[in-house]
């Protein structure tokens, strides 16, 4: 899949260009990954996982040529799916065409069988919450001790239209 804009290209990403968002990423992302992650951060597995997701994208910004932000999706079960996306400082930049790729993806997806897609984040990291309302994402629960070290986490979904 390649969506070229004049501000940005949207490709599905190599590993090289995961790896860059990986080490470009803020570290309340950092953070939140490393919560989660058997054996906490490691940006090695990070992408070799990344890698098999079933959708995944990688938006490059057009005027620096480097990767701004990451993107995917993989299915649970048939009828759910968990969504992930993190990026660099270079975020700001693409926004608008991030916004318009991952509305398309989950519209799509969930005209299909998928019933139901999820998104776990931090409780700090704010700036996340606001994105995913804006995805029309609901926020449905905190998970109070889904982190390692007790870090609360909220739930957000984004259910197929009845």
């Amino acid at each position: 899949m390649v969506c070229f804009r004049s501000t940005s290209m949207i490709v599905r990403p190599i590993e090289e260009q995961i790896r860059y968002v990986i080490d470009h990423m803020p570290v309340v992302e950092r953070q939140a990954i490393d919560c989660v992650m058997f054996g906490g951060f490691d940006a090695d597995k990070l992408v070799k996982m990344l890698a098999t997701w079933n959708m995944l994208w990688c938006c490059i910004n057009v005027a620096t040529n480097n990767p701004a932000v990451i993107g995917g999706i993989s299915f649970k079960t048939s009828a759910v799916a968990e969504a992930m996306m993190f990026g660099t400082r270079e975020f700001g930049q693409v926004v608008t065409e991030v916004e318009t790729a991952s509305n398309l993806a989950m519209q799509a997806i969930l005209e299909g069988h998928v019933r139901r897609i999820e998104v776990r984040s931090i409780a700090t990291h704010k700036i996340a919450h606001r994105w995913y309302r804006r995805l029309g994402l609901k926020f449905e629960a905190a998970l109070p001790q889904y982190g390692v070290n007790g870090e609360t986490f909220f739930l957000f979904s984004r259910l197929r239209e009845a």
